[in-house]
Protein backbone atom coordinates (compact mmCIF):
# COMPACT_ATOMS: atom_id res chain seq x y z
CA UNK A 1 0.00 0.00 0.00
CA UNK A 2 1.78 3.26 -0.65
CA UNK A 3 0.18 7.19 -0.64
CA UNK A 4 -0.11 10.12 -3.02
CA UNK A 5 0.36 12.99 -1.88
CA UNK A 6 0.63 17.09 -2.90
CA UNK A 7 1.41 20.21 -0.97
CA UNK A 8 -1.55 23.01 -2.03
CA UNK A 9 -0.83 26.74 -1.41
CA UNK A 10 -4.17 28.96 -0.03
CA UNK A 11 -6.78 29.24 1.75
CA UNK A 12 -8.73 25.83 3.12
CA UNK A 13 -11.80 26.51 0.53
CA UNK A 14 -9.27 25.27 -2.13
CA UNK A 15 -8.44 22.20 -0.61
CA UNK A 16 -11.71 20.69 -1.64
CA UNK A 17 -11.15 21.55 -5.74
CA UNK A 18 -7.87 20.48 -4.95
CA UNK A 19 -8.67 17.25 -4.14
CA UNK A 20 -11.13 16.58 -6.94
CA UNK A 21 -8.70 17.73 -9.04
CA UNK A 22 -6.41 14.86 -8.07
CA UNK A 23 -8.94 12.44 -8.58
CA UNK A 24 -9.73 13.35 -12.20
CA UNK A 25 -5.47 13.97 -12.77
CA UNK A 26 -4.71 10.45 -11.50
CA UNK A 27 -7.97 8.26 -12.41
CA UNK A 28 -5.36 5.73 -13.62
CA UNK A 29 -4.78 5.54 -9.84
CA UNK A 30 -6.85 3.14 -7.56
CA UNK A 31 -7.32 6.14 -5.14
CA UNK A 32 -9.27 5.60 -1.55
CA UNK A 33 -11.74 7.80 -1.28
CA UNK A 34 -10.54 9.31 2.33
CA UNK A 35 -8.32 11.97 2.43
CA UNK A 36 -5.96 12.64 5.54
CA UNK A 37 -4.97 16.70 5.26
CA UNK A 38 -1.80 18.35 7.57
CA UNK A 39 -1.58 21.92 8.05
CA UNK A 40 1.96 22.85 7.40
CA UNK A 41 1.69 26.56 7.57
CA UNK A 42 -2.34 27.66 9.42
CA UNK A 43 -3.77 30.50 11.13
CA UNK A 44 -0.90 29.65 14.32
CA UNK A 45 1.90 30.76 12.18
CA UNK A 46 0.52 32.94 9.24
CA UNK A 47 -1.53 35.45 8.78
CA UNK A 48 -2.37 35.79 5.26
CA UNK A 49 -4.73 32.77 4.30
CA UNK A 50 -3.25 32.87 1.41
CA UNK A 51 0.23 31.70 2.47
CA UNK A 52 -1.51 28.35 3.96
CA UNK A 53 0.18 25.46 3.13
CA UNK A 54 -2.01 21.84 3.35
CA UNK A 55 -0.25 19.00 2.58
CA UNK A 56 -3.59 16.37 1.28
CA UNK A 57 -2.30 12.54 1.24
CA UNK A 58 -4.44 9.67 -0.34
CA UNK A 59 -3.76 5.97 -0.20
CA UNK A 60 -3.37 4.11 -3.35
CA UNK A 61 -5.48 0.76 -2.72
CA UNK A 62 -4.24 -2.43 -4.52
Amino acid sequence: MANFYVDTKGPYSNIENTINIMYKKYKNLNLAKETINFNIVDQFVESDVENYITAIQIRIED
